[in-house]
């Protein structure tokens, strides 16, 4: 398979996003049928950028899209799990998991997989994971349609707290992944 090139002096980028749609939701934010312009718009989006290391977590959605496309360029994978990646298996996905934990690149987080901020907590281990990682500048992703839903909303947590360490912002969208950027 030809892997397009990755600058050798490439970027860490810190990721989260969201899930895509239930059948027969509410408000359109990651329409199934966008999946795979997201899917192309995060490869090239790690190419540009230069990506050398992807720190996210490994939830349905844009994390497993993320990393899917990270391994396939060869990209090595930081995954950061809000709690025990058993229970966390259970509620996604281990293929990845397996990936990261061989080569030393899974951090487990200690918390409650019913506690209304586990997710909030990891974002802000992701961006401590990347700002570590990298050599002072770092990259965020946010794979959603741009604005928060709620004062819950893990997606614009991750966005903020990635702002605050002066990250820059890239942004996949899910409900017009045309318009990226």
């Amino acid at each position: 398979m030809n892997r397009p090139a990755v600058r050798a002096d490439g970027c860490i980028a810190a990721l989260a996003g969201r899930r895509p749609d239930p059948a027969g939701g509410g408000e359109a934010r990651f329409p199934t049928a966008a999946v795979g312009q997201v899917r192309q718009g995060l490869r090239d989006l790690l190419v540009s950028e230069g990506v050398k290391c992807l720190v996210c977590s490994a939830a349905a959605g844009a994390d497993l899209i993320a990393l899917e496309c990270a391994e396939s360029l060869g990209l090595r994978c930081r995954i950061v799990l809000p709690f025990a990646k058993d229970r966390f298996r259970a509620v996604s996905v281990d293929r990845s998991i397996r990936l990261a934990e061989g080569r030393g690149d899974l951090v487990t987080l200690g918390g409650d997989p019913d506690a209304e901020d586990v997710y909030r907590h990891a974002n802000g281990r992701i961006v401590e994971e990347a700002e570590s990682l990298g050599d002072g500048a770092a990259l965020a992703i946010a794979v959603w349609e741009g604005r928060p839903h709620g004062t819950g909303d893990a997606t614009a947590d991750f966005v903020a707290k990635a702002a605050a360490r002066g990250f820059a912002l890239r942004q996949v969208r899910t409900d017009r992944p045309e318009a990226q950027g």
